[in-house]
């Protein structure tokens, strides 16, 4: 090769460096940007108790675009890319634990990946389970085991589809290997006339969070585009405010709630509107003052004429008393819900706390007390 020629292949390759270079930052500009006006989701937050609350609660859904006629399709279907476009929202959206250096780092980061065009999917992923386990995690091991077990029957994966498709939502399981089999394959419920199925309701608007028509959860069964509906504004709120109401129900003065009375609960607490009339409210004070807006300014870095304040100088969970507002108007709700509960529901609970109290009494004296068959308690 003379020289005129390597000359020609190093300005080549110069310039398709710097090609690479524009095409990740003009993706991760643009990605930014939708994450920015919420038209673009990834896969939550870090806080697994906030992330569960927006994912159970809400009509939030993982790895989504939002469209010009408002609806949300999934882009997960897209392989490495949709790992790479997730990636970007997760850093926006974990950006106040972040902090701004390593924000920065992350988009850099992403920048450099998909100029290199580094698109190989890795095996991480499938060795999560076998973590959980290993760490300790019961649920996760009840999980494994009720889908494994679920898997030696014939047509495992076609009754999950018929799950999804037949069933009009998410439903409350119970951490035990048969809650976790019978969600494995929830389309049996549909035949049950009453359908007592523990379906997921949102405690701000009482509506199931995947309550679609037969054609939209066919559609989405099969579809690698999916078409979720889009949250309420009051959902919306409670997330942009980072306000985690996962726990809501989950025990009743120290005993456990199960899957069924946590779905009735839910959904009388939805109807009641006390909880979504409150979280109004918050919003009027908190748009008269401006509060997510100053919060934003205040978070923004000095570069982008903010003022570059960090989240352990103003954390978010003090800011303008919304998050102590809103814990005690879920509280009420909560209360309100309880004096609405069927009558028969309720006197199980008491039940299980009367045998809780009467347990608590026979340990201190040294002994064991079994009263499952005196009180007549379903396990």
């Amino acid at each position: 090769m003379d020289t005129l020629a390597k000359q020609n292949k190093i300005a080549d390759l110069k310039y398709t460096t710097r090609g690479r270079k524009a095409m990740g930052a003009v993706a991760v500009t643009a990605g930014i940007g939708l994450f920015m006006n919420d038209r673009l989701t990834g896969d939550g937050l870090y806080d697994k108790e906030a992330q569960r609350s927006r994912e159970k609660n809400s009509n939030w859904e993982r790895r989504t675009i939002k469209g010009l006629d408002g609806k949300r399709y999934s882009y997960a279907g897209l392989g490495p890319l949709a790992d790479w476009l997730a990636f970007v929202a997760n850093v926006g959206d974990n950006f106040d634990m972040l902090g701004e250096a390593y924000t920065e780092r992350f988009f850099e980061k992403a920048m450099f990946v998909l100029g290199a065009a580094i698109t190989d999917r890795t095996g991480l992923s499938t060795l999560k389970p076998l973590m959980d386990m290993l760490s300790g995690n019961e649920g996760a091991m009840t999980r494994w085991s009720g889908g494994f077990v679920n898997s030696l029957g014939p047509l495992s994966g076609q009754r999950s589809e018929w799950g999804r498709i037949f069933t009009k939502g998410l439903m409350e399981v119970n951490d035990d290997f048969m809650s976790v089999l019978a969600n494995r394959n929830k389309f049996t419920l549909e035949m049950d006339p009453a359908n007592r199925a523990p379906y997921v309701y949102s405690p701000v608007t009482g509506k199931t969070t995947n309550d679609y028509g037969i054609m939209g959860r066919l559609y989405n069964a099969y579809s690698p585009i999916k078409i979720t509906s889009t949250q309420s504004d009051e959902e919306k709120f409670l997330e942009q405010i980072e306000f985690s109401y996962n726990t809501t129900f989950r025990t009743k003065n120290g005993v456990r709630l199960t899957g069924s009375e946590r779905s009735e609960l839910f959904r009388i607490m939805g109807e009641q509107g006390h909880w979504q009339r409150a979280i109004k409210s918050i919003m009027k004070d908190a748009g008269d003052w401006d509060s997510i807006a100053r919060l934003r300014q205040l978070r923004r870095p000095q570069l982008f004429g903010g003022e570059g304040v960090t989240s352990e100088e103003v954390a978010l969970e003090k800011w303008d008393m919304i998050h102590m507002r809103l814990d005690q108007a879920r509280r009420d709700a909560e209360e309100l819900a309880y004096q609405d509960l069927d009558t028969d529901i309720y006197s199980q609970i008491e039940a299980r706390q009367l045998q809780k109290d009467l347990r608590e009494e026979a340990a201190e004296q040294g002994e064991f007390l079994n009263i499952d068959e005196s009180l007549n308690i379903r396990r």
